[in-house]
């Protein structure tokens, strides 16, 4: 009879903490759930410059010429772009199949958008769970982890315009939404 019990209360107490959302339960839900991607404009194919090829080496009103060719040429040899050729007033190139998959459907200005950072979540601030509802606001933090093309973003070297895209930490928070045996983000 003793054994029955302490079965019985240990099943009560295994289950009653089961009701509770955990930081590792909410970080490992995040890790696997939580898709956040930043979406920016690429130098244009045709990089524009003034001036002569030493002009374009050593400075630029906006563009550092020799770390973009320099990005652009390492993105050749990883596959993600051909065909990068130096005209007399610009640098071209083609991005093949494995550099279109960063290439998203959004267009802004008449320029389209890439993937140059994916959200990686790091770690889980704080839980505020509401039994009554059976729901949960989780504050978490994450960074944005580059793509290759993250170095050719277009307002990496705009000064005037805000970069959303770069490492640094953000907080963001999200709600959950419990069920009979787990918990799960709210869509």
């Amino acid at each position: 009879m003793k054994k029955l019990l302490f079965l019985v209360l240990t099943f009560t107490m295994l289950s009653c903490t089961g009701n509770k959302l955990a930081k590792e339960d909410a970080l490992q839900t995040l890790k696997q759930h939580f898709k956040q991607e930043c979406h920016q404009g690429l130098m244009s194919s045709k990089i524009y410059y003034y001036g002569s090829y030493y002009q374009k080496l050593s400075k630029s009103r906006y563009y550092n010429l020799s770390e973009i060719n320099n990005n652009l040429k390492q993105l050749e040899n990883q596959g993600y772009i051909t065909s990068i050729k130096d005209a007399e007033r610009s640098i071209n190139y083609n991005l093949t199949a494995k550099g279109k998959q960063y290439r998203t459907s959004k267009v802004v200005g008449g320029r389209e958008l890439f993937i140059v950072a994916e959200s990686e979540v790091t770690d889980v601030l704080g839980i505020a769970e509401n039994k009554n509802t059976g729901t949960a606001i989780v504050k978490f933090r994450f960074k944005y982890k580059p793509t290759p093309f993250y170095n050719l973003r277009r307002y990496k070297y705009k000064k005037r315009n805000k970069d959303n895209c770069t490492e640094n930490f953000q907080e963001q928070e999200i709600k959950f939404i419990k069920f009979d045996d787990r918990w799960e983000i709210k869509k």
